[in-house]
């Protein structure tokens, strides 16, 4: 199936992983120059920890590890062919990452060259890095460098798609940069070469395929919050003239509720997903609907107090916008929703008006990417993967 799809597409077979604290999931994917995107195999792996608290870091690596190990073995055995790369998207519990701004100024017209802008982006990530590096030697690790990209350009105070060639006389570049464990990188490195021998890994920040993604989503809405919500974390961003800030996570996610079920009916995790979805298809007797409320009410009044608390931080030094572009699992979507959506943080709005959500669903993603795969993949690969292949394309 790999040969004669790689020969319709005339691309590439690509291994892509999200590394998150809840999950590990993998995919095969054919990357294209002309089409878009094909999921070919999917795979996802459950982290669990019994009495997560008491686990330290290394176990959760390690965990993390075997779930890489045994993602990328259902992923070879799918029999889809041999991926010519791996790309890892790091969710933002394991990244460190800024958003920085450049200018550079003369006193005439200069012709603005590629090889200048690369100089300019690696001065500021040594400025960048050093700091980071310090913080993580103090722990006893050290960084590893994931992203330095460009992702807003000036040239005489106009935004432009293409800096390179053009004549300016000041010049200033948005880019975002960020940072992971070297530590992690060797684990992981070593995972992967244990599947896949010598294949390449390129490292991403999953943090910079959302955005890039909701802006190709929304290229109209210049003021928004991004709400990632995973397994086991929430990233919040805040977005101003279609910039990313700084962005604030907290470790509570979709989870919460899950184990919330989970609790209140004495089941599984995979139980509890059933009787959400029951509930959001209206299929429970009267007595399970009353039972299963209440735990929905005591995960979003928990989830609620931290999201609120990370907003305000977010937006201590301006009013949150109204539009939140909400990224979650799309059993839980329509419940962030409306908790989101409510009226409690009117009183960081730009206006009385609560919120509007806009849910980036699966049906959402299919329009940019196809899937073949007899596993159902999970949101944050057909983000990796869509993300990848605007790469891919603009190469």
């Amino acid at each position: 199936m790999y040969m004669t799809s790689a020969q319709e597409y005339g691309d590439r077979c690509v291994a892509l992983f999200d590394i998150g604290t809840g999950n590990i999931s993998g995919s095969l994917v054919l990357m294209s120059l002309h089409h878009r995107p094909r999921i070919i195999a999917a795979h996802t792996y459950k982290i669990t920890l019994d009495d997560e608290a008491n686990h330290s870091l290394g176990d959760i690596v390690r965990e993390i590890a075997r779930g890489v190990e045994s993602v990328g073995d259902a992923l070879v055995r799918a029999g889809a062919g041999a991926p010519v790369a791996i790309e890892a998207y790091i969710s933002s519990s394991w990244t460190t990452s800024q958003t920085r701004t450049i200018t550079f100024q003369k006193n005439r017209p200069f012709v603005v060259k590629e090889s200048m802008v690369l100089d300019m982006l690696e001065r500021e990530y040594r400025l960048f890095s050093e700091k980071e590096r310090a913080l993580y030697q103090q722990v006893g690790d050290d960084i590893f460098r994931i992203d330095v990209e460009v992702t807003d350009s000036f040239a005489n105070g106009y935004r432009v798609s293409e800096l390179f060639g053009k004549t300016a006389s000041d010049i200033n570049l948005v880019t975002y940069m960020s940072v992971t464990s070297r530590s992690l990188v060797d684990v992981l490195n070593e995972s992967f070469s244990k599947v896949f021998h010598s294949t390449p890994v390129r490292y991403r920040s999953y943090s910079l395929a959302q955005f890039a993604l909701a802006r190709v989503l929304y290229p109209h809405i210049d003021r928004s919050v991004h709400v990632g919500i995973r397994e086991r974390e929430t990233e919040i961003m805040l977005v101003t003239d279609t910039t990313m800030k700084k962005t604030v996570t907290f470790p509570v996610g979709s989870q919460v509720f899950i184990d919330a079920v989970a609790e209140q009916f004495g089941c599984t995790d995979t139980e509890a997903e059933t009787y959400l979805t029951l509930h959001q298809e209206k299929h429970l007797a009267q007595e399970q609907v009353h039972r299963i409320e209440g735990a929905i009410a005591r995960a979003s009044k928990t989830w609620l107090e931290l999201f609120q608390k990370a907003l305000i931080v977010e937006g201590e030094r301006a009013l949150i916008p109204e539009t939140v572009i909400l990224f979650s699992k799309p059993l839980l979507a329509d419940i962030f929703s409306e908790v989101i959506g409510g009226d409690v943080f009117i009183q960081y709005r730009l206006t009385d008006s609560t919120f509007t959500v806009r849910s980036v669903e699966n049906e959402i993603l299919r329009h940019f990417i196809d899937s073949d795969a007899k596993t159902h993949p999970v949101n944050t690969v057909l983000v990796g993967g869509i993300f990848s292949n605007m790469l891919y394309q603009k190469k």
